[in-house]
């Protein structure tokens, strides 16, 4: 509409001062036109610049990212709030295409119980005390597998766990009154038998 208004209006006054001057006005015609397609570029610039910023506002308003600490200013901060990590959604990896043809859409895996856990070499174990067993989670290739022991290893209530220097995982199980220990395999090492007076562990 304003280019039309403007070559409209242009073309008007460019047409008398033709007639008064007597000169053809095809080429004030043609100088009207190009300055209409000038000011129709500059306003359609215009608001294309005017969207894009109010649409990058509006996607920043969108997706904030508050800052979560503790304790609040101006105490020093000891403790920051990162992510979460509740089931494999949350590691943010995708099935690559022949897995996904040979055995299906893999399901989602997800904590169920949490309690303690441990970080060893860029892995976090998470005792599950649901499930009997617990979540090892590899941080580099983001991907989470269910570690549930059976036979003399079999856990109940898996509390607390620790790994040491050797790859060595020592799990405080409060259902068996033990602390049971694994290699670096996974397979089953000890039982810290019960002594007398020796209550329910729950730190290792």
């Amino acid at each position: 509409m304003l280019y039309l208004e403007g070559k409209n209006l242009f073309q008007s006054v460019i047409m008398k001062d033709s007639k008064k001057q007597n000169t053809p006005g095809r080429v004030n015609l043609r100088k009207a036109s190009i300055f209409g397609y000038i000011v129709s570029l500059l306003v359609l610039s215009n608001l294309v610049v005017q969207t894009g910023c109010k649409s990058s506002k509006n996607a920043a308003s969108k997706n904030p990212q508050p800052l979560v600490i503790y304790p609040a200013p101006p105490e020093p901060t000891k403790i920051q709030y990162l992510t979460k990590i509740t089931s494999t959604l949350d590691l943010d990896k995708k099935q690559n295409f022949f897995s996904k043809f040979m055995v299906g859409e893999e399901k989602p895996k997800a904590m169920v119980k949490p309690y303690g856990l441990a970080i060893h070499k860029g892995k976090m174990y998470v005792c599950d005390q649901y499930g009997g067993g617990m979540e090892i989670i590899d941080l580099e290739k983001r991907d989470m597998e269910f570690f549930k022991p059976d036979g003399k290893g079999k856990l109940r209530v898996p509390l607390n766990c620790f790994v040491d220097d050797k790859g060595y995982l020592y799990i405080a199980d409060g259902g068996r009154f033990e602390i049971v220990v694994f290699d670096e395999e996974g397979n089953f090492v000890k039982a810290l038998e019960r002594k007398k007076n020796f209550g329910r562990p729950m730190f290792v």
